[in-house]
């Protein structure tokens, strides 16, 4: 009884979603396309991401980097974290196999371990770019938990 009481109760959550998504999708809708799309274009956030840093070669990187790829992947990692190191292997085959087709990775180093990040990407064989995160972009991209990536088009 309870299951069935559950199962009901969450087959009509799922339907007031879909309707709440239908009707914001007819709403944006209405009208000419211009006015639809500026209205699907003032509801989409976009985080304001301006830094300027460093990677670990001492090469200067700027939010302009963006430009550059059709589809980045930033990830925030610490040489002290088993998951982050378990995953840079991985990350380095998908930044080789994506590259051609605009798929750019940056790592991005807690500032307190640059020189032990670096040690454990060099260890691992990892080449694509390592920022160092800076307060401008720990503002914006920090979440307080590693390893979190995140991907900009």
């Amino acid at each position: 009884m309870k299951r069935t009481v559950i199962k009901k109760m969450l087959l009509l959550l799922l339907v007031l979603c879909f309707a709440w998504v239908s009707v914001g999708a007819v709403n944006l809708s209405k009208g000419n396309d211009d006015e639809g799309k500026e209205a699907a274009a003032e509801t989409a956030w976009e985080p304001e991401l301006v830094f300027s840093t460093v990677d670990s070669d001492g090469q200067e990187w700027t939010d302009s980097c963006f430009r550059d790829a059709s589809l980045t992947m930033l990830n925030l990692w610490a040489y002290w974290c088993p998951p982050c190191v378990g995953e840079l292997p991985d990350l380095q085959k998908l930044s080789e196999d994506y590259a051609e087709q605009g798929f750019r990775i940056l790592g991005v180093s807690l500032e307190d371990y640059e020189q032990d990040n670096l040690q454990t990407m060099q260890e691992l064989g990892v080449t694509y770019p390592c920022l160092r995160l800076t307060e401008e972009l720990d503002e914006v991209l920090s979440t307080g938990y590693v390893p979190t990536s995140i991907f900009i088009n």
